[in-house]
């Protein structure tokens, strides 16, 4: 399936097909990310997008609150022995 833009006035706007059932008059936060990916997420929505954090927010956080995480992957977290 492939949506196609349009512009109307300033802005640029995309179609969004039935079979996704968008309700009408919700309201969404449009983030870009780094890929070039839009993610809309609804502004009702009970749970934060964590995911997509910028690191250097996590860092700042981590120091704020005292973690001496430095925020590196060792590949090694989630492994039993």
């Amino acid at each position: 399936m492939t949506v196609h833009t349009y512009r109307q006035g300033n802005e640029i706007v995309i179609t969004i097909p039935a079979e996704f059932k968008v309700e009408a008059n919700k309201d969404y936060q449009p983030t870009i990310l780094p890929d070039g990916t839009i993610k809309f997420i609804p502004e009702d929505s009970p749970f934060p997008d964590i995911w997509n954090d910028d690191p250097k927010d996590i860092a700042a956080f981590n120091q704020e609150i005292g973690s001496l995480d430095d925020g590196a992957n060792y590949g090694r977290e989630n492994v039993e022995y």
